[in-house]
């Protein structure tokens, strides 16, 4: 009797998913549209897994999301011990989600931000020297100063 409501919780379950996924589909289609008949380009912006650390995070939360989920399943047969197990695995996930959001805050805020202490003080007479001469080696050599 359990098995067949765990069945058809899961059935239920994948249906609402699958329509709630067609509502916002068309809901997106709508919109696209409207925008097309306004004459507004529609910015897309898909998440992008280009670097190594989203990739290996992806992996680690993917692979603790299916241990704990494996860890009740065995705790629903009885088989072991749940408390443990799921408390390894919860810090497998929020430890590296954690770790990446936060070395991503504060690359962002070092990346977008000009920071008072993020360049050298003596940096603006350097670039200052450094533009001189490379105007005077320009006009020498009639163009690059490289070639």
């Amino acid at each position: 009797m359990c098995v067949l409501m765990y069945v058809a919780g899961f059935i239920s379950a994948t249906v609402l998913l699958i329509g709630i996924s067609e509502w916002q589909r068309k809901k997106r289609r709508r919109k696209r549209a409207a925008e097309r008949q306004s004459g507004k380009s529609p910015e897309r912006k898909r998440v992008k897994i280009d670097t190594y650390v989203k990739a290996a995070t992806s992996i680690v939360l993917a692979h603790g999301l299916v241990m704990v989920t494996m860890s009740y399943v065995l705790a629903w047969f009885e088989k072991d011990a749940v408390v443990d197990v799921s408390t390894t695995l919860i810090t497998e996930i929020v430890a590296p989600l954690c770790l990446y959001m936060g070395t991503n805050c504060i690359m962002n805020i070092f990346e977008k931000n000009k920071l008072s202490f993020s360049e050298p003080i003596q940096m603006q007479k350097v670039r200052e020297v450094w533009n001189k001469v490379h105007e005077d080696m320009e006009d020498e050599t009639g163009g690059n100063a490289a070639g």
